[in-house]
């Protein structure tokens, strides 16, 4: 009697990609929010000045104006993941890393 062989298919393991975007000097930013209203923009600038620098930048979106509201300029990514994680654990979990 002979054993029927299974085979075995085997698939090659992906690994995530890993790469480095040059960052420059003075470009590394965390938007916490953007807002049409200026007070409220304001308000969350003062809320979050405990993290760091803090500033409120204003962008036209399509014809709308928009006050976004970011911690920075940062040294590195290291110090924006830092800050982020930083945010997210006091309530601000929709806070990203900006590049300029």
């Amino acid at each position: 009697q002979y054993a029927a062989a299974t085979a075995v298919e085997q698939r090659p393991v992906l690994q995530p990609a890993s790469y480095e975007v040059p960052v420059r000097s003075g470009s590394l930013f965390v938007q916490a929010g953007a807002f049409s209203q200026r007070e409220n923009a304001e308000r969350l600038r003062v809320e979050l000045s405990r993290f760091g620098d803090t500033r409120i930048d204003h962008v036209d979106v399509n014809g709308r104006a928009l006050h976004r509201v970011r911690l920075g300029p940062l040294a590195s990514i290291d110090v924006a993941q830092a800050t982020l994680s930083q945010l997210a654990g006091s309530g601000y979990p929709s806070a990203q890393m900006v590049v300029e």
